[in-house]
């Protein structure tokens, strides 16, 4: 029975770390793809856009 136990825990153990590796892949891999953060005066701009955008959408 322990040594049942003890190969259970074996394979969890390298499943746990085979998933560990494979979500600090994709974590990297997320982080150089994610675009830069905008400046404070970008995001303010793009904000007046958007709202000059719903205002002519509901004049129409």
């Amino acid at each position: 029975m322990k040594k049942v136990f003890g190969y259970i825990m074996i394979i969890l153990l390298f499943a746990g770390s085979i998933c560990g590796v494979v979500f600090g892949i994709m974590w990297g891999n997320l982080k150089n793809e994610t675009s830069p953060i905008l400046t404070q005066t970008e995001t303010v701009k793009s904000v007046n856009q958007l709202n000059l955008d719903d205002n002519f959408s509901i004049e129409l």
